[in-house]
């Protein structure tokens, strides 16, 4: 079973590499399809809903070393005038199956 993971925006949010309007969110999906089937039977396996910003990145070395799907992705936060803020990171762990 292949794992994927991506971000979510709502139908007609503007994205482009790294960025979006502030008041659309995104959601992190992870869906699952099998080589059996041709890679067509996509489902989706789980939805983080948390407004993240920007690309998941997956650590390609521990999914095809331990069969780990890691995921690692920033929350978006508020753009205010003047500095940026810091907001939090997350690296999420999911079993392929695979090893």
């Amino acid at each position: 079973m292949n794992k994927i993971a991506y971000l979510s925006y709502p139908a007609g949010t503007e994205v482009f590499p790294g960025y979006r309007e502030d008041d659309d969110r995104s959601v992190l999906v992870i869906a699952t399809a099998s080589q059996k089937f041709g890679y067509s039977d996509w489902q989706i396996q789980k939805v983080i809903d948390k407004d993240f910003d920007g690309e998941p990145l997956i650590d390609t070395a521990r999914l095809l070393k331990d069969g780990i799907l890691s995921v690692y992705i920033q929350e978006h936060g508020p753009y205010p005038d003047g500095p940026a803020l810091a907001t939090p990171l997350h690296v999420y762990d999911f079993q392929t199956g695979r090893r």
